[in-house]
């Protein structure tokens, strides 16, 4: 749809723009009351639910705008409030441990995420499968990430009440 260098130019820079305004609202005006409200775990689940409504709505009309659209949706969520829910599940974490973890997820699991992605569209491609085939794992992926944020949600909530118990002097 886009031929022309310049147009590629201003439409990226365009959907940049728009992704970066929107992650600064929703990291300033949402990411804190969802955290206080709910805590990280349902900070998690807005990726996920957004992955499954970019698969709906994408499925249905497939032309350049709503996939602006859900790049814009989709980066302007995971580099807000996913990012500082994911950030806020290593506080109560030990030290040793949180460097470790972060180090393994941050540069381990999301290549391995990435390339497992790749994989499978090549894979689908060289089947001669039609690209909407890739649907079908998004949706089971989605749905096994709402279920793994509600699982953190809750640990992490334990942890720190385990935490504060510990600090917490016996009444009496």
């Amino acid at each position: 749809a886009l031929t022309l260098r310049d147009w590629k130019t201003a439409y990226f820079g365009d959907l940049s723009f728009r992704m970066n305004t929107i992650g600064v609202m929703v990291q300033v005006f949402i990411t804190p009351f969802v955290h206080k409200a709910w805590g990280p775990g349902a900070g998690l689940a807005f990726l996920p639910v957004a992955v499954l409504g970019v698969i709906g709505t994408i499925s249905g009309a497939p032309d350049l705008a709503v996939l602006g659209l859900a790049w814009i949706s989709l980066n302007s969520l995971g580099y807000s409030i996913n990012q500082s829910s994911k950030e806020l599940l290593y506080v109560p974490a030990d030290r040793d441990f949180r460097w470790k973890a972060k180090a393994v997820i941050d540069a381990f699991c999301f290549r391995l995420g990435d390339a497992a992605a790749s994989a499978l569209a090549l894979a689908l491609g060289a089947l001669g499968a039609p690209s909407r085939w890739l649907f079908l794992p998004g949706v089971a992926i989605a749905l096994g990430w709402l279920w793994a944020a509600r699982w953190l949600g809750r640990e992490f909530r334990a942890r720190v009440n385990r935490a504060e118990r510990s600090r917490t002097p016996p009444a009496g």
